[in-house]
């Protein structure tokens, strides 16, 4: 099979991206509507609440990065941007990606975007290493022995 290219794979993580906030977003306010329905007497937040919810807006897109990604991926080598796009992660050798290969690969991947700011660039200049890669990997793929291939 074809290997992906940048651009190609790129498209897909747009798409994941703005899945992911739909997701984490419908997540937040679902919890925030929870927690006003079953407190009614909760005319406003804590400073404690607001630290947590903070902490979470901040530091919590990492994980969800990282289950969205592994989540779909052990479960059938793709995420919906990359069913979307055409696009498949295998292992090197062609073989659907284990379970670890596909928990390191969503580690490698979503993790550092806990770092706020820093994390994005971070993962961008990581996948920036498509382009000069024979393989067209990126450093989560190196690092999981994978690859992304087109599967139309």
């Amino acid at each position: 099979m074809p290997l992906a290219g940048f651009g190609h794979r790129l498209g897909a993580r747009v798409i994941d991206y703005v899945l992911l906030t739909i997701l984490v977003s419908l997540l937040t306010f679902g919890i925030l509507l929870f927690l006003f329905v079953a407190y009614p007497e909760m005319e406003e937040t804590s400073r404690a609440f607001d630290g947590v919810l903070g902490l979470l807006f901040l530091f919590g897109w990492g994980v969800a990065a990282f289950l969205y990604d592994w989540f779909f991926v052990a479960a059938a080598s793709r995420t919906p941007g990359k069913m979307m796009t055409g696009l498949k992660v295998v292992s090197v050798t062609g073989a659907p990606p284990a379970q670890g290969q596909s928990a390191l690969r969503s580690a490698a991947f979503g993790l550092p975007h806990s770092l706020p700011c820093l994390g994005h660039v971070l993962v961008f200049v990581a996948c920036l290493f498509v382009l000069g890669d024979e393989n067209s990997q990126a450093l989560h793929d190196k690092m999981s022995r994978t690859v992304v291939v087109v599967t139309r």
